[in-house]
Order: C-alpha cells, then sequence, then structure tokens
C-alpha cells in the first residue's frame, strides 16, 4: 500500500493491527533462518544450533541430566544418613551403599524403557494405572499394610517392602501422557 514503509505492510481492516515485518533481522538470512527454525541465531553461531537440532541432543541432554540428578541424590543421601549408619551398623555406607545398589539396579532398567517403542508405552498406560491403583489398596489390607513413622503408606509381601505410591507416580506420568498424545487436537478447546 502507498505509504507503507519498505518491508512493513499495514493490517486490513478488522485484522491484527500489529504490523509485520518482513525484512529478516540484521546478520540472518530469511529463507534458511526459518526453514531451520533458528530465526533468532546469529548468522556465524546458526550451524551450531543447527548441528544441536537433532533428537539424538535431546536424548543427550535427558539422559545427562538425570545422570546428574541420580548421583547428586546419592551424595545427598550419604551425607544425611552416614552419622545414622555409623551409629546403628559401625558402617557410614549402610544406607547409601543400599541405595546405591539400587541405583544400579535401575540403570539398566531405565536403558531398557528408554528402548521401548511409544506404541508399547501406550498399550501399558491403563494396565500399569491399575495396577498400580491395586497396589495402593494393599496398605489398608490387615498383615500386608504396615506403618511407619505415623504413615500407612508401606506393604510387605513375601519379606519385600514397597511404597505403591512411588508405582502411582510412574504409572500417572505414562497414563496422562498417554491421554494428551491421544487428544492432542483437542487440548486448544476450552470446552473440552
Amino acid at each position: 500500500r502507498r505509504g507503507a514503509p519498505h518491508g512493513r505492510r499495514r493490517p486490513a481492516r478488522g485484522h491484527d493491527v500489529t504490523a509485520v515485518d518482513a525484512r529478516p533481522a540484521p546478520g540472518l538470512v530469511r529463507g534458511e533462518a526459518q526453514a531451520s527454525g533458528a530465526h533468532w541465531v546469529p548468522r556465524p553461531l546458526r550451524r551450531w544450533v543447527e548441528a544441536l537440532d537433532t533428537p539424538v541432543t535431546s536424548f543427550v541432554l535427558v539422559a545427562s541430566a538425570t545422570g546428574m540428578l541420580l548421583v547428586f541424590g546419592l551424595l545427598m543421601v550419604l551425607s544425611s544418613s552416614s552419622v545414622e549408619s555409623y551409629a546403628t551398623s559401625g558402617n557410614p555406607w549402610s544406607i547409601a551403599g543400599r541405595q546405591m545398589m539400587f541405583a544400579a539396579v535401575g540403570l539398566p532398567l531405565m536403558l531398557l524403557a528408554v528402548r521401548l517403542p511409544v506404541v508399547w508405552w501406550k498399550r501399558l498406560a491403563w494396565p500399569a494405572l491399575l495396577f498400580a491403583l491395586a497396589l495402593q489398596s494393599l496398605v489398608f489390607v490387615p498383615g500386608i499394610g504396615f506403618e511407619v513413622n505415623g504413615n500407612r503408606n508401606w506393604i510387605s509381601v513375601a519379606g519385600f517392602t514397597a511404597q505403591p505410591s512411588e508405582a502411582i507416580k510412574l504409572a500417572l506420568v505414562v497414563w496422562a501422557a498417554t491421554v494428551l498424545a491421544r487428544k492432542q487436537d483437542l487440548l486448544g478447546r476450552l470446552g473440552h
């Protein structure tokens, strides 16, 4: 339209009142930046950002964050329990060593879970949630559920003790992800 600055267009009547700048930002090439999604990256850094924009990078970031949280958690367990462990058993590593054993068992299971196809997780969502709810209901069964420090949230089956609420956390995450994936197209509607 006449009178509009170069690269800008005026909105039509009844449309958005903000002007859209059609020119790329300084230092960016319009076609490349919009195609890669790296429209905010200066030209010298774009190759690095595009090289990192892969599923492998996402996996490495999640895996390294998980590893750091695992190490940090084990250090916190050692720090908070070493005095009590030494007082009760004479070994400052007894509680932390048990946690490290669980971590050593959990790491291969985590790597196995990462390799499972998404379809398998979707099929598992409802049965896992129902199984976790059944486990949680066992805390009320006499002889199976027991109380620790005034909180009745533990079960003991065949000498093995566990907190069923931990299984519910995992099952709820898998179930919620499955439901959200199925209803992805409807998530923007308020009435849904």
